[in-house]
Protein backbone atom coordinates (compact mmCIF):
# COMPACT_ATOMS: atom_id res chain seq x y z
CA UNK A 1 0.00 0.00 0.00
CA UNK A 2 2.56 2.65 0.80
CA UNK A 3 4.57 1.57 -2.42
CA UNK A 4 1.22 2.09 -4.35
CA UNK A 5 1.24 5.68 -2.32
CA UNK A 6 4.66 6.75 -3.34
CA UNK A 7 3.72 5.86 -6.70
CA UNK A 8 1.09 8.22 -7.11
CA UNK A 9 2.64 11.12 -5.10
CA UNK A 10 5.39 11.04 -8.05
CA UNK A 11 2.93 10.74 -10.50
CA UNK A 12 1.08 13.68 -9.39
CA UNK A 13 4.53 15.93 -9.32
CA UNK A 14 4.99 14.89 -12.31
CA UNK A 15 1.78 16.02 -13.85
CA UNK A 16 1.56 18.88 -11.64
CA UNK A 17 5.51 19.92 -13.86
CA UNK A 18 3.92 19.04 -17.22
CA UNK A 19 1.05 21.25 -16.71
CA UNK A 20 3.48 24.16 -15.35
CA UNK A 21 5.83 23.96 -17.94
CA UNK A 22 3.32 23.89 -20.72
CA UNK A 23 1.28 27.13 -19.11
CA UNK A 24 4.42 28.84 -19.11
CA UNK A 25 5.80 28.53 -22.46
CA UNK A 26 2.50 29.87 -23.81
CA UNK A 27 1.37 32.42 -21.25
CA UNK A 28 4.05 34.94 -23.48
CA UNK A 29 2.72 35.82 -27.11
CA UNK A 30 6.02 37.77 -27.42
CA UNK A 31 7.33 34.13 -28.59
CA UNK A 32 4.75 33.93 -30.36
CA UNK A 33 4.52 34.47 -34.57
CA UNK A 34 1.76 36.13 -35.75
CA UNK A 35 0.89 35.64 -38.97
CA UNK A 36 -1.55 37.77 -41.45
CA UNK A 37 -2.06 35.13 -44.46
CA UNK A 38 -6.03 34.78 -45.14
CA UNK A 39 -5.55 31.05 -46.63
CA UNK A 40 -5.44 29.15 -43.45
CA UNK A 41 -8.68 31.27 -41.67
CA UNK A 42 -10.87 30.54 -44.94
CA UNK A 43 -10.31 27.03 -45.49
CA UNK A 44 -11.03 26.33 -41.45
CA UNK A 45 -13.34 28.82 -41.52
CA UNK A 46 -15.53 28.81 -45.04
CA UNK A 47 -18.53 30.77 -43.82
CA UNK A 48 -16.51 33.69 -43.05
CA UNK A 49 -16.48 34.97 -46.81
CA UNK A 50 -14.10 37.44 -48.17
CA UNK A 51 -11.82 38.71 -45.96
CA UNK A 52 -9.84 42.26 -46.45
CA UNK A 53 -7.08 41.40 -44.02
CA UNK A 54 -6.02 39.55 -40.69
CA UNK A 55 -4.14 39.46 -37.80
CA UNK A 56 -3.65 36.20 -35.97
CA UNK A 57 -1.58 33.40 -34.25
CA UNK A 58 -1.01 29.69 -33.48
CA UNK A 59 -0.11 27.24 -31.53
CA UNK A 60 -0.02 24.03 -29.78
CA UNK A 61 -0.36 23.35 -26.45
CA UNK A 62 1.70 20.03 -24.67
CA UNK A 63 5.00 19.09 -25.54
CA UNK A 64 6.68 16.09 -26.71
CA UNK A 65 4.73 13.71 -25.60
CA UNK A 66 1.32 12.88 -24.82
CA UNK A 67 -1.63 14.94 -26.95
CA UNK A 68 -1.29 18.52 -27.82
CA UNK A 69 -4.39 20.88 -29.00
CA UNK A 70 -4.25 23.24 -31.52
CA UNK A 71 -5.29 26.46 -30.93
CA UNK A 72 -5.54 29.85 -32.84
CA UNK A 73 -6.64 33.45 -32.00
CA UNK A 74 -6.39 37.22 -33.46
CA UNK A 75 -8.31 38.96 -35.62
CA UNK A 76 -10.35 39.13 -39.56
CA UNK A 77 -11.07 42.13 -41.16
CA UNK A 78 -14.11 41.11 -43.57
CA UNK A 79 -15.10 42.94 -46.61
CA UNK A 80 -18.28 45.50 -45.59
CA UNK A 81 -20.70 43.61 -47.32
CA UNK A 82 -19.66 40.34 -45.36
CA UNK A 83 -19.73 41.92 -41.86
CA UNK A 84 -23.03 43.84 -42.90
CA UNK A 85 -24.60 40.24 -44.06
CA UNK A 86 -23.29 39.05 -40.36
CA UNK A 87 -24.75 41.57 -38.58
CA UNK A 88 -28.17 41.63 -39.93
CA UNK A 89 -28.57 37.64 -40.31
CA UNK A 90 -27.86 37.23 -36.71
CA UNK A 91 -28.86 38.29 -32.65
CA UNK A 92 -26.09 40.12 -31.22
CA UNK A 93 -25.28 40.88 -27.64
CA UNK A 94 -23.04 42.83 -26.59
CA UNK A 95 -20.47 42.43 -24.07
CA UNK A 96 -19.43 45.14 -22.63
CA UNK A 97 -17.16 43.42 -20.06
CA UNK A 98 -15.33 41.65 -22.59
CA UNK A 99 -11.92 42.32 -24.22
CA UNK A 100 -10.08 40.51 -26.99
CA UNK A 101 -6.79 38.27 -25.40
CA UNK A 102 -4.63 40.21 -27.48
CA UNK A 103 -4.14 43.64 -29.43
CA UNK A 104 -4.10 43.79 -33.07
CA UNK A 105 -1.14 45.68 -33.91
CA UNK A 106 -3.35 46.67 -37.01
CA UNK A 107 -5.85 48.14 -35.04
CA UNK A 108 -6.63 51.79 -35.62
CA UNK A 109 -7.54 52.17 -31.51
CA UNK A 110 -11.10 52.95 -32.42
CA UNK A 111 -13.48 52.67 -29.47
CA UNK A 112 -14.57 49.17 -29.64
CA UNK A 113 -17.81 47.68 -29.07
CA UNK A 114 -17.69 44.33 -29.12
CA UNK A 115 -20.83 41.96 -28.93
CA UNK A 116 -21.12 37.86 -29.56
CA UNK A 117 -24.03 35.86 -31.21
CA UNK A 118 -24.33 32.08 -30.56
CA UNK A 119 -25.98 31.55 -33.65
CA UNK A 120 -22.98 33.03 -35.58
CA UNK A 121 -20.21 30.77 -33.63
CA UNK A 122 -22.76 27.33 -34.95
CA UNK A 123 -22.68 29.06 -38.06
CA UNK A 124 -18.99 30.40 -38.93
CA UNK A 125 -17.18 27.25 -36.68
CA UNK A 126 -17.50 23.42 -37.08
CA UNK A 127 -18.21 21.58 -34.01
CA UNK A 128 -14.53 20.28 -33.77
CA UNK A 129 -13.56 23.58 -32.90
CA UNK A 130 -13.96 24.81 -29.27
CA UNK A 131 -14.05 28.50 -28.85
CA UNK A 132 -15.84 31.94 -29.74
CA UNK A 133 -15.63 34.40 -32.39
CA UNK A 134 -16.77 38.11 -31.31
CA UNK A 135 -17.63 41.18 -33.49
CA UNK A 136 -16.79 44.78 -32.95
CA UNK A 137 -19.85 45.86 -34.40
CA UNK A 138 -18.53 49.80 -34.42
CA UNK A 139 -15.35 49.17 -36.69
CA UNK A 140 -16.34 46.00 -38.73
CA UNK A 141 -13.87 43.57 -37.18
CA UNK A 142 -14.33 39.79 -35.95
CA UNK A 143 -12.15 38.42 -32.73
CA UNK A 144 -11.67 34.57 -32.27
CA UNK A 145 -10.02 32.11 -29.74
CA UNK A 146 -10.54 28.94 -31.16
Amino acid sequence: MKKYMIICFCLIIVIAATSILVLTNHSNDKSIEYKTDIEPLVSRFPNIGEINDSYWAADTYGGDFGPTSYWMKGYIYPTVGGMEKFKKSFTWHLTPDWNPAFESKISSGDIQQWAYSEEFNSYIKSSHFVGEFHMDLRNGVLYFDV
